[in-house]
């Protein structure tokens, strides 16, 4: 790829916030191709435009982090020691994109981004109907939430395991969700900045409405999402183990004895931030 011409790996793992950019590039340029090619199509293929450049951008870096995984197999190491730049690089990745889809969904005009995006909201608006009854008992919320969360846990195990990043898909899914619920603070600050700030009223808004977005969801947001970071990664250094062969020797099984580690830590997690959303919603 271009982009790893112009920034190396090497640079990354020293600059993970690199990666906030590139994920604004991978929305963008899925946004203006959606819009001026595919007219007559919606979210969904914002989506698999803005995962298409990622797939290979994150298989390779997934590769090399693996293979070094390999090279360093006999020495002990810590989960977070040994998979920190994947982790960062997960996690950047999504608040980058999350950021880029509230970016566009909200300075696009308003029956605009309802078209482009109305797959994406339409998801969100189902799943809040659904979240709505059941707070109303914590018992109730917490199965609701924990279920919901542990199959999305599982399916981004199952595609990254059988497509190597397959749950890139998944991710970029529920951080353009988070993009479109963050629209809606930031148009709600835009209303009532307008007057006063003219020009300047929609980046003042953007960044009040990101803010108050992302630290709504904070208090539960950092276990789930983290949860599925780690899942995908489990899924992602195992399925590449299998693609290089390293089944034959004896690193593969301490890369599979990592995973496991890391789809178990990602349930744990998930039942923390399921107790903590139920309690506090």
């Amino acid at each position: 790829m271009v982009l790893e011409q112009i920034i190396p790996f090497e640079r990354l793992e020293k600059n993970p916030w690199l990666i906030l950019f590139i994920s604004f590039i991978f929305v963008s340029f899925a946004v203006l191709l959606t819009r001026y090619f595919y007219p007559n199509d919606r979210g969904v293929v914002v989506i698999l435009l803005t995962i298409m450049p990622a797939i290979p951008f994150f298989l390779n870096f997934i590769r090399v982090e693996e293979k070094k995984h390999e090279l360093s197999s006999s020495k002990k190491h810590s989960l977070f020691t040994i998979y920190r730049p994947l982790i960062m690089l997960y996690a950047f990745f999504f608040i980058g994109t999350a950021l880029s889809f509230a970016l566009w969904s909200s300075a696009l005009p308003a029956d605009l981004s309802d078209y482009m995006f109305s797959d994406i909201k339409d998801e969100f608006n189902r799943l809040q109907n659904a979240y709505v009854p059941a707070m109303h008992q914590p018992t109730s919320a917490f199965d609701f939430i924990l279920n919901k969360n542990l199959l999305v846990l599982a399916l981004m195990i199952l595609f990254s395991f059988i497509y190597s990043i397959g749950a890139i898909f998944l991710l970029t899914w529920n951080a353009a969700m988070l993009g479109v619920f963050i629209e809606v603070h930031v148009r709600a600050y835009f209303i009532s900045l307008s007057q006063q700030f003219g020009l300047f009223a929609y980046p003042i808004a953007f960044v009040m409405g990101s803010v108050e977005g992302l630290l709504s969801i904070l208090p539960h947001g950092i276990f789930e999402l983290s949860a599925f970071f780690l899942a995908a990664l489990g899924g992602g250094i195992l399925s590449v183990a299998f693609e290089r062969g390293t089944y034959r020797h004896r690193a593969f099984w301490c890369i599979v004895l990592d995973s496991m580690k890391l789809f178990l830590l990602a349930v744990v997690l998930l039942v923390a931030g399921a107790l903590i959303e139920s309690l506090y919603a």
